[in-house]
């Protein structure tokens, strides 16, 4: 009886240590900018995996850097150009891309603080106020782009393939309604992580940690949990996804000539021409979310059956941070590639620029030259000309 009794003593005590590895394994390693493992949590605070070369860590945090700097003026500039052109502002479309940049902006400002954390290598030192608001703040931008994503879908499915019903359903209304949605939605959604976010220090270890610790039983709660985030942010959405913009290809690609009655004329022909373009651009985009948070997910799927030698892995966690980051950099670079609107508003974006500091340089250097010799100093009327000129050839 005595061993029968040690027998199932034991036997519990092995399917609690799996769980436990289960999630320490899936969440370990990261610092919580790769979104879908927001959270760390507590292990037995060695660091077995690959040992870290001080010029590795320096390699990976260079890399991390140039991502978020490139994300940081790309989505910038995709907000600033949008907003500052009436016609583009006039798009229902670029409503939804102007949503995205700033879902994917947040996403790269807020990882700013893990980026640093993660390059001196010391633990979290940030409080717990930060645990909590930081790692709320990227995880609600994550969910805000993917549900944007799906309603921008969505608004081209029905621009497209039910063209009679798109002035009703997708007017600019119903568009900035439904983008007011999104964030509510999003911040309701991840409310988990403000709540259960805490700072401790695993068993064995010196560096603090911002983890998700969950009451009760937390290991069986923790991985139901992150299931149904990638049920819900990642499966279904790349469901719906494939499948509209399936049929929409299908539409533009292979049904050209029925979308357009048969007809044949160069304004039709540029019109479709201009969709085709926006299609292209937009699956791209999914594509590169399919390809950045895939690993993350499959990682899930891989500890749930064996869960002990992934968080080995270190370079395989910097290869997931890194992918993140690229999904929220890349966007504006797919804008640029395959929209030419965009192609052009970025060229006079940075031609402006460029005639401004040229203007800058000509003034400043006219100034110098007048300090040292008199009477060669252009006049106020000569300086106002130069930089109305400047300005008008900027905004041709």
């Amino acid at each position: 009886m005595g061993n029968r009794s040690n027998s199932y003593n034991t036997g519990l005590e092995e399917e609690r240590n799996k769980i436990d590895g289960f999630v320490n394994n899936y969440t370990r390693g990261f610092f919580n900018v790769t979104i879908s493992s927001n959270s760390t949590e507590y292990h037995d605070g060695e660091r077995n995996d690959d040992k870290v070369s001080t010029e590795g860590l320096i390699l990976v945090s260079l890399i991390l850097w140039i991502f978020i700097l490139i994300g940081i003026a790309g989505n910038l500039m995709v907000i600033y150009g949008v907003l500052s052109d009436r016609k583009m502002r006039a798009s229902v479309t670029n409503l939804f891309i102007i949503n995205l940049a700033v879902a994917d902006f947040i996403i790269l400002a807020l990882g700013i603080p893990d980026t640093v954390l993660f390059s001196i290598d010391q633990g979290y030192l940030l409080g717990v106020v930060a645990c909590k608001g930081l790692r709320y703040g990227i995880v609600l931008s994550w969910y805000a782009s993917v549900m944007n994503q799906i309603a921008l879908c969505i608004e081209r499915y029905i621009a497209i393939v039910h063209p009679l019903k798109a002035n009703i359903l997708c007017n600019r209304r119903n568009t900035l309604i439904g983008i007011a949605c999104i964030w509510p939605l999003s911040a309701a959604f991840a409310i988990p992580i403000p709540i259960f976010n805490v700072i401790g220090t695993p068993p064995n270890a010196t560096d603090a940690k911002c983890a998700t610790r969950f009451p009760g039983n937390h290991g069986s709660i923790f991985s139901a949990w992150k299931y149904a985030e990638m049920t819900l942010w990642y499966i279904v959405p790349m469901v719906i996804l494939i499948v509209l913009y399936t049929i929409v290809g299908h539409r533009l690609f292979a049904g050209a000539e029925e979308l357009h009655g048969g007809r044949k004329d160069k304004g039709e022909s540029d019109a479709l021409k201009a969709r085709r373009g926006v299609i292209k651009m937009l699956v791209a985009s999914v594509v590169l979310y399919l390809i950045s948070y895939s690993p993350i997910q499959g990682m899930l799927i891989y500890t749930t059956f064996r869960p002990f030698p992934l968080h080995k892995r270190w370079m395989w966690h910097a290869f997931v941070i890194s992918l993140v980051y690229v999904n929220s950099a890349a966007n504006p670079i797919l804008y640029s590639i395959f929209s030419q609107n965009f192609r052009r508003r970025f060229q006079r974006m940075v031609c402006f620029c460029s005639t401004k500091y040229r203007a800058a340089r000509s003034l400043s250097t006219a100034g110098s030259s007048c300090s040292q010799t008199v009477g060669q100093c252009p006049s106020n009327a000569t300086k106002y000309s130069l930089v109305h000129l400047n300005r008008g050839h900027s905004e041709a």
